[in-house]
């Protein structure tokens, strides 16, 4: 099945945390796309808690971009 890609707006694309990662001891994360066209069922992204589709399948056939409005 073809995946489908489809921008989605951000305000910008790196993400600051509170508290520092402790497996890589950073403040700042980008995560540029959701979803993968590899669709692996052993990717932990596709638990529920991070999954943003409705059905668990379309983590594999669609792939959301950030397009940010960059000033």
């Amino acid at each position: 099945m073809p995946v489908h890609y489809e921008p989605y707006h951000v305000r910008r694309t790196l993400n600051k945390r509170q508290h520092a990662d402790h497996g890589f001891w950073d403040r700042c994360l980008t995560a540029p796309y959701i979803g993968c066209e590899y669709a692996c069922h052993i990717c932990t992204s596709r638990a529920c808690p991070y999954c943003p589709f409705d059905d668990p399948a379309d983590f594999g056939r669609i792939v959301r971009f950030k397009d940010a409005m960059l000033c």
